[in-house]
């Protein structure tokens, strides 16, 4: 057991290069225009953090309500999006979005691998406790937020998480006002035990960004697509980050692995990896059968890629998990394991939030 517990996490590590891979060259993402910045006075943090989802639109349900978001006009509003910024001020972020037409393009459905809500039996959940794997990439670019979920480190300065670990879809959650982002600390493997109080050191978050879909809308049921958001840090970390990358059918299918690492206990310092395929997706979320708690929640789940430049295999954030979901379509109900998926338009907002000036992520992925 021991062996096989090594030879997983060594296929887990590894630095993940910026840049262009395979397969998302050539790929030309949309392009975001602010149109005007918004005055939207002080957040209610009111809310509070979900410990299951619920909804009435399953995955085919939310594809074909997304296809009509980009027909209907709607997907300015949508990707428009809010920052609450440390002083508690919230303003709201209206653009403009050229996209194109392959944000969607049609999927020939393969009825030998899309078997309707398979439930997979193998898999399992690793604690790290080598001091060696926590300090290496994708290890060490697991945080903790002080709301009770996960995050993962994208940038310097930049954090991506779920967005209801911030926003219930209504309001700020109420631990937004004071967000902390915890950093575990490094330690030697043969050094004495750390108390659990000093096994993180913890980071003011200063702005948060929520795009406007996260948002309840009445005879709408997009919102979980949208389940994900940017954490900007007071200061600089010290850690290695993760590059984002966009999920598309090479990549994303039934039976394919993801991968992702969580503080699934808010109340530990254990850092749990896990892997699992697929179970359903479409081309803003999957379902999957990864043991997970709600503390796992927000964590960047990712895929192992190939790249011919490097002969290597490479890891890129390619969607965030958002937890336990009940699905209750009129025709029965189900429960799963949610992760949003980062599309074109998803990565270019994102891009956004981390440059600030969309002309350093216009151009091909």
């Amino acid at each position: 057991m021991a062996a096989m517990m090594t030879a997983f996490l060594l296929l887990a590590i590894g630095t993940v290069a910026l840049g262009s891979t395979d397969e998302n060259k050539g790929s030309k993402i949309p392009t975001i225009e602010v149109k005007e910045v918004v005055d939207q006075g002080i957040a209610d943090f009111s809310g509070i953090v979900p410990k299951v989802l619920k909804t009435n639109c399953d995955l085919a349900c939310v594809e074909n309500q997304m296809k009509q978001v980009l027909h209907s006009g709607l997907v300015d509003d949508l990707y428009s999006y809010e920052t609450m910024h440390e002083n508690g001020s919230v303003t709201l972020t209206k653009v403009n979005v050229r996209i194109s037409t392959t944000e969607y393009p049609s999927k020939e459905p393969n009825e030998a691998s899309r078997q309707k809500r398979e439930v997979y039996g193998f898999d399992t959940r690793f604690v790290l406790t080598n001091q060696e794997y926590l300090s290496q990439p994708p290890f060490n670019s697991v945080v903790k937020l002080s709301t009770g979920c996960t995050g993962t480190l994208i940038g310097q300065k930049y954090v991506l998480t779920a967005a209801q670990c911030v926003h219930d879809g209504v309001t700020y959650v109420k631990g937004a006002k004071n967000l902390r982002i915890g950093f575990r600390r490094e330690r030697e493997s043969e050094g004495p035990p750390v108390k659990e109080d000093d096994s993180f050191y913890w980071i003011r978050g200063t702005e948060i960004n929520v795009a406007q879909g996260w948002k309840k809308r009445q005879g709408l049921n997009v919102e979980a697509g949208y389940d994900y958001a940017v954490i900007r840090l007071k200061r600089p970390h010290d850690k290695d980050f993760m590059d984002i990358g966009v999920s598309n059918p090479d990549l994303i299918y039934p039976g394919q692995r993801l991968h992702f690492s969580a503080y699934d206990d808010d109340n530990s310092t254990d850092l749990l990896y896990r892997f699992c395929p697929i179970s359903d997706d479409n081309k803003d979320m999957v379902y999957h059968f990864c043991d997970s708690k709600p503390s796992g929640i927000g964590a960047g789940v990712y895929v192992r890629e190939w790249g011919s430049e490097f002969r290597e295999f490479k890891r890129k954030i390619i969607g965030v998990f958002n937890g336990h979901m009940w699905v209750d379509d009129g025709e029965g109900t189900g429960e799963y394991n949610v992760a949003v998926l980062i599309t074109p338009l998803k990565y270019a907002q994102i891009c956004f939030w981390l440059e600030g000036d969309f002309s350093s992520c216009n151009g091909h992925i």
